[in-house]
């Protein structure tokens, strides 16, 4: 008897992107000159610099080499030396630094190893769906918060803590915020920390896109004390152009809680990631300020055509993305269909990141800019899908 797979309950409850897989045949498209633009993924590109890519090549890399301790520590302490001079404090390399998979699948990491089934997970609202499914993969309860654009996508400190619920462990955030390009201050954090001293609950900050510019992200751990609290969760997709390598900064507890899970779940960094990700802290000044520079010019180029079809769209300063606001009689589901059937260009329906995200679409910027200017085209030959209806 053939057995018979189900998916489990958590599986089951898992968020699923809303617009689907929307397989339109190249033949489709091609009928009315149209090519499938992908403004939806975004995905980490390869730096140009040279200097760096000549450092890469002279490496010769090996990629299915472990990394051994020796590796690892290393890079421990180049991040630590970095992000010392960052936080103006010491950081202990191993204490204080993990090494992870990447920022969102550390999420579920945490998740699974901190978290128990009475557990509740507060999560924003617009937010990414693993933040979701980390939660519901550890069993743990989510609880969204909402974040408003006349709020500036910042949380309401009051609300959230004033009363939370008895089995809160862990509030997820995320600056530079995906999907709005929302920051948060040093002020924000100062508040959120004097409020959770009363409370025994951790907050993992997704930060995946800190670069070189001015002025400068503000992160919580630059606050005296604050390692008693946060820990933050970085990546090298951006700008280093490396997938699949991320670490983690802060609360010593948590730090060996990801250690152990990711150790179990066999997460081992090869010796070229290891290598690859120390050349680029080396030329981490030159590589940030770089991809600044090159997401700049596509958010000029897309964001300045967007408004001049009478979009309005709020422009992340160093996310590279843009986040559109959609004519109040369309679903952002149904506007990102019809904009995809009618021009080839697919973005990301707002919905896709909770509740409060509808009404809005996520365009990457991590396009060529040729494409971008492409996809611009298509938009403005169909321009009257944007505009308001006449009565």
């Amino acid at each position: 008897m053939k057995v018979l797979i189900d998916k489990s309950d958590r599986l089951q409850k898992a968020p699923q992107a809303l617009l689907g897989v929307m397989r339109l045949t190249e033949k489709s498209f091609k009928a009315r000159g149209l090519e499938h633009i992908d403004l939806d993924s975004i995905v980490p590109e390869l730096p140009d610099h040279l200097p760096f890519i000549e450092a890469i090549r002279q490496e010769n890399l090996a990629p299915a080499t472990p990394a051994g301790e020796t590796d690892t520590v290393a890079l421990k302490e180049a991040i630590a030396e970095i992000y010392s001079g960052i936080y103006g404090r010491p950081i202990h390399p191993v204490k204080e630094i993990a090494l992870t998979p990447g920022s969102r699948s550390t999420i579920v990491l945490l998740c699974l190893g901190m978290l128990n089934p009475d557990n509740v997970v507060a999560l924003p609202d617009p937010g990414l769906a693993m933040y979701r499914l980390g939660a519901i993969m550890a069993g743990a309860t989510p609880l969204a918060y909402p974040l408003l654009e006349k709020n500036d996508y910042l949380p309401n400190i009051n609300s959230l803590l004033e009363r939370p619920p008895r089995n809160l462990r862990l509030i997820i955030m995320n600056y530079p915020h995906i999907p709005t390009g929302a920051e948060a201050d040093l002020f924000f954090y100062r508040d959120l920390l004097g409020r959770l001293r009363r409370h025994n609950i951790l907050v993992a900050l997704d930060c995946p896109f800190i670069g070189q510019i001015e002025p400068p992200i503000e992160l919580p751990l630059q606050l005296r004390k604050a390692a008693k609290h946060v820990i933050e969760l970085h990546s090298f997709g951006i700008p280093y152009g490396l997938n699949g390598l991320g670490f983690a900064i802060g609360h010593p507890g948590a730090i060996a809680v990801l250690n152990q899970v990711a150790d179990i779940c066999g997460f081992h960094p090869f010796q070229s990631q290891i290598k690859y990700a120390l050349l680029g802290l080396k030329y981490h000044s030159e590589l940030a300020a770089l991809f600044a520079q090159k997401i700049s010019e596509r958010r000029r180029i897309l964001g300045d055509g967007l408004r001049e079809l009478g979009w309005k769209i709020r422009a992340a300063r160093q996310g590279p993305f843009i986040w559109a606001k959609i004519p109040s009689r369309a679903t952002s589901v149904g506007f990102a269909r019809k904009m995809f059937i009618r021009t080839g260009v697919r973005a990301r329906a707002g919905s896709d990141f909770g509740e409060h995200g509808e009404g809005y679409l996520r365009l990457s910027l991590t396009a060529d800019i040729g494409i971008l200017e492409k996809a611009l085209e298509n938009i403005r030959k169909d321009a009257g899908m944007h505009q308001k209806r006449r009565d």
